[in-house]
């Protein structure tokens, strides 16, 4: 089974505690393999961090901390162009993934794997995270407060992640391609949520999800407010409307 429980995308659902207890005893009961993808779990907002699956399978009083296996990446965090991510296998499948690791050669620099293993020696990496965590909560909070009182919208709560979902409340006609094509048509891109559905199971739930990852260019000018003004003026016009 594949999760991502600390961001489930698009709507960043988190995966209780709880939960992640449930779904551990459920993968120890039926001798199965989770594989947890860390998604955007460096970049949460709100409350305390949540236990990695990982953690807990191995936490002390727990059985043979054999059930999980923990994807993460360092591409979104630090740089696109890093290309070096990691693998946390359980400990019984550790030799045989490196073996089969050696046997498809390392796609990734050597140079740039020495550079970030320093890197994180030196606590680099939990400096960086902690401004990053502190510049996408003002990004998202910018967005919450651009937003507010846009008739026929409604910003989803998010707890962490670069995106918010804007879910249409049917107060005001609103058609997500319209919206989609309204915004890029004004330099705005933003993409609807019913395209997330697994094709033949469309929800009920329609609006755009806003991405603010990336709002500044080469000078370092933060772009998200005037966008955000664009998408406010999109919204408050109605689909079929001139």
């Amino acid at each position: 089974m594949v999760v991502t429980p600390s961001h489930q995308y698009p709507l960043g659902a988190s995966m209780p505690a709880a939960r992640r207890l449930e779904l551990l005893g459920w993968a120890r009961a039926h001798g199965a393999l989770v594989v947890e993808d860390d998604y955007d779990s460096e970049l949460r907002y709100v409350g305390e961090p949540l236990p990695a699956l990982a953690a807990l399978d191995r936490a002390p009083g727990a059985d043979d901390g054999g059930h999980v296996a923990t994807l993460g990446s360092f591409t979104k965090v630090l740089a696109p162009g890093l290309g070096v991510g990691y693998l946390l296998p359980p400990p019984a499948l550790r030799e045989e993934l490196l073996r089969l690791r050696t046997d498809l050669g390392n796609p990734a620099s050597a140079v740039a794997q020495d550079a970030l293993a320093r890197f994180l020696a030196a606590g680099g990496l939990r400096r960086h995270t902690a401004r990053m965590r502190r510049e996408y909560r003002r990004r998202r909070d910018l967005l919450a407060a651009a937003l507010a009182g846009t008739a026929g919208v409604r910003a989803v709560p998010m707890d962490g992640g670069l995106h918010a979902v804007l879910e249409f409340t049917g107060e005001v006609p609103l058609e997500e391609q319209d919206v989609v094509d309204r915004a890029a048509a004004a330099g705005v891109r933003v993409a609807a949520l019913g395209t997330y559905w697994a094709e033949g199971s469309r929800g009920s739930r329609r609006g755009v999800v806003v991405g603010f990852g990336a709002s500044g260019d080469a000078a370092g000018d933060d772009a998200l407010p005037d966008a955000l003004e664009v998408l406010a003026g999109v919204l408050a016009r109605p689909s079929g409307t001139a």
